[in-house]
């Protein structure tokens, strides 16, 4: 079992419970102090953000939805273009501005964004995702005409699939969102502390 001696920096015992190196009183291995300390600047770097997070969810929505807003004015074009899904993540940086990754690229019914988080900087916070849904489809996958066609009700979220797994990834992070750009041009963002999804953009 991991001790700590309630004397310490509860910073740095935190640092080291994540490391795995306290074992007794006070052992910190063979890991430098220099090391411990650039550690420990890092975890509080985070935690404070979290703090933050919780602190001013509404600030952090709205400037997620822009950020969204630009990944989906972007992206939406060439996936309806290809008729194949783009998605990726949307973070917040260190200095309290907004941005979102370059996205993957999947078929015309699904993506896999989580490639895409080697691709947010270390000292950002993800806050939501975005991703998009080609172009109106047959069930065979290949583009039609018309909404009236579509098998995929391609401008909504996926009931079984979108909105579940965003829903997921969002446990204890209510300030996270997910966005949607459709066949349409509407974008979309879900609400995941309610399930309510609302028009981001006509």
């Amino acid at each position: 079992m991991l001790a700590i001696d309630a004397g310490e920096d509860p910073w740095m015992s935190a640092v080291l419970i994540m490391a795995g190196i306290i074992n007794g009183e006070n052992n910190r291995s063979m890991l430098g102090e220099h090391l411990l300390e650039e550690f420990s600047n890092w975890f509080k770097v985070i935690l404070a953000s979290n703090v933050a997070d919780a602190e001013n969810i509404e600030e952090i929505k709205a400037g997620s939805n822009q950020a969204a807003i630009e990944a989906l004015s972007k992206y939406n074009p060439y996936s309806i273009r290809d008729n194949r899904e783009f998605g990726g993540y949307i973070y917040r940086n260190s200095d309290g501005t907004f941005s979102y990754t370059s996205a993957e690229i999947g078929d015309a019914t699904g993506i896999d964004i989580g490639p895409a988080m080697v691709r947010v900087p270390i000292a950002a916070t993800v806050v939501g995702e975005y991703h998009t849904h080609g172009d109106y489809s047959n069930s065979e996958k290949v583009r039609v005409s018309s909404k009236m066609e579509d098998f995929w009700d391609s401008d909504n979220f996926s009931q079984n699939e979108d909105i579940p797994g965003i829903t997921e990834r969002a446990r204890g992070r209510p300030y996270y969102q997910g966005y949607l750009g459709t066949p349409s041009g509407e974008f979309k963002v879900l609400n995941t502390s309610t399930g309510i999804v609302d028009t981001l953009r006509k």
